[in-house]
């Protein structure tokens, strides 16, 4: 059912806005006109819409300022782009700023109908945390933490703790490394579990934009123009948990102002009243943090505002083991969102998954799986159906391993000395080696089987 307020339509021509919303009432949509630009956007926050249509020339507020008051707003909250002939080129760079789609005048009914369902469709997926999304990333993450050492488990415990009592927690990683799924593990596993969880990455804030994103504006500077730019993020999950990726994205000042609110300083609502922070907060990095510092990209101080260490999420290359688990969760996954029967890995496939070094890390095993769901209609997932540089890469890697298993003699090596220091014991072998008991049973079958392949060749 859709409510008033559900779609703004943004037009300084009355005619073509009142024409609009005859087309949209007769679709069964409510919705609410706006010959001036400023007020719609002012009204935003009384009526939260899930989609605004906005013509993109207008005098007092152009339609990619209305886009970018709406994302500040609400980045669930889906905008369309009505444009003339002679302004298309800024109606693409509006859809690359993150507005849905755009219809030219003069517009087909039927057209901006269908638009419009599809742009509350993408809405409505955005903001339900019960949406196909957020339950594949919880599936992950619940997928993730089983696999997850008791060593490591106790040190998100430990991290979970320090949370519950204000105190930040720092997790850095490669790119695609999983840093928002430990954050989403840490979060559950916290006392605001039943609290949201917003993840904002910071890369993708526009600069200019981004202090009143995240902080809002104090009412001494707040000017008619910056209003709709109050949007103070921060106090979006009071109860919950924030996480700010990409931290280092952010320019020195802004660290430095996030620095003092996390020190206990206040920040300006969206109602312009002063708020202390009510969110745990989780900050990522995409590199260690030395080397950031060292590069100029992040404040020293940013590391020590966690009393935890350090938690270092560990690139793919470094799970080798748990390679053909990742491949087949994310399979799996991508079987059901593209409505394939069940697939497996051949072990030819396995082996260069394991073989591969993955500088993409989950994210590009993700795609790497997406395109196999996609290629394979049914049975085993075959190495043709890999990406070809992916393929070729791991082969001449295999070559001059010189081994066709993945279990090198270097980690063959190294777990059998961890396992004779603990004189056998598999418990505390398994914690030496920050991995769980069960993973351990699993490469020493591994290595029984490449040391009797070695013993006894075809």
């Amino acid at each position: 059912m859709n409510l008033p307020g559900d779609i703004f339509i943004i037009d300084d021509d009355p005619m073509v806005a009142e024409t609009l919303k005859d087309v949209l009432q007769a679709n069964q949509f409510d919705c609410m006109v706006y010959n001036d630009p400023r007020k719609a956007v002012a009204d935003l926050p009384t009526y939260n819409p899930k989609l605004v249509i906005t013509d993109l020339q207008m005098p007092e507020m152009d339609g990619v300022a209305v886009l970018e008051a709406c994302k500040l707003f609400s980045p669930a909250c889906q905008v369309v782009v009505l444009t003339g002939y002679g302004s298309i080129e800024l109606a693409v760079r509006a859809v690359k700023n993150g507005a849905f789609d755009f219809i030219s005048k003069p517009y087909s009914p039927a057209l901006i109908i269908e638009v419009i369902r599809r742009g509350l469709e993408k809405g409505r997926l955005s903001i339900d945390p019960k949406n196909k999304w957020e339950a594949e990333d919880a599936r992950f993450a619940d997928f993730w933490e089983s696999k997850l050492s008791p060593k490591f488990l106790e040190e998100l415990n430990s991290a979970s703790r320090l949370l519950e009592r204000g105190t930040p927690v720092l997790i850095s990683g490669e790119v695609g490394s999983g840093k928002s799924t430990l954050a989403r593990i840490l979060h559950k596993r916290s006392r605001n579990r039943r609290g949201s969880l917003l993840i904002i990455d910071c890369a993708t804030i526009f600069m200019e934009d981004a202090e009143a994103y995240l902080f809002g504006i104090a009412p001494e500077v707040l000017t008619e123009s910056s209003h709709s730019k109050t949007v103070c993020r921060l106090a979006s999950a009071p109860g919950g948990t924030i996480v700010l990726k990409c931290v280092e994205s952010l320019s020195l000042p802004l660290q430095s102002r996030l620095l003092r609110v996390l020190g206990g300083g206040r920040f300006w609502s969206a109602d312009k009243e002063p708020q202390s922070l009510e969110a745990q907060i989780i900050l990522t990095t995409n590199d260690y943090p030395e080397r950031l510092i060292s590069k100029g990209l992040l404040l020293k101080e940013i590391p020590s505002v966690s009393a935890h260490p350090l938690i270092w999420a560990p690139p793919l290359r470094n799970l080798k083991f748990e390679i053909p688990e990742f491949a087949k969760f994310m399979l799996d996954d991508c079987c059901n969102r593209y409505g394939r029967g069940n697939l497996a890995l051949t072990r030819e496939a396995i082996d260069l998954l394991q073989v591969y070094d993955w500088p993409g890390n989950l994210h590009e095993m993700g795609r790497a799986m997406e395109r196999a769901a996609i290629l394979t209609q049914r049975g085993r997932v075959s190495v043709d159906a890999l990406p070809p540089e992916l393929v070729s890469v791991a082969q001449t890697r295999r070559q001059l391993l010189g081994k066709k298993s993945s279990l090198n003699t270097r980690d063959q090596d190294y777990i059998l000395s961890v396992l004779v220091k603990h004189k056998g014991l598999h418990k505390e072998a398994a914690e030496d080696l920050g991995i769980s008991e069960r993973t351990l049973f699993r490469r020493l079958s591994a290595i029984r089987s490449t040391l009797l392949a070695d013993k006894h060749p075809e």
